[in-house]
């Protein structure tokens, strides 16, 4: 199972957004500022620090991403979403 990612990256003051495709399906992922501040070099970035440095934040948190598309653990929803919490993150 390949998962791709679109080049944009929007945060909006509380949530970091990005777009994932599988095969041919788009899910929407998404990582709190609770989440951001486990990251490397994230614990205490201020939210415009996080605005500045989104990209990175991204990449960071793409294997727990993958990770939780390959296992099926998408938010219970009409539109297909995975939600990464600080737990996701101390599992990888």
């Amino acid at each position: 199972m390949t998962v791709a990612f679109d080049d944009q990256v929007t945060w909006d003051g509380a949530m970091l957004h990005l777009r994932a495709t599988c095969g041919t399906e788009r899910i929407r992922c998404r990582a709190g500022r609770e989440t951001i501040a486990e990251l490397a070099g994230f614990a205490h970035a201020s939210s415009s620090q996080i605005g500045e440095r989104k990209a990175q934040a991204a990449e960071l948190l793409k294997p727990s991403i993958v990770h939780k598309i390959e296992i099926g653990g998408f938010d219970r929803g009409l539109i297909k979403t995975v939600t990464i919490f600080r737990y996701d993150l101390l599992q990888r």
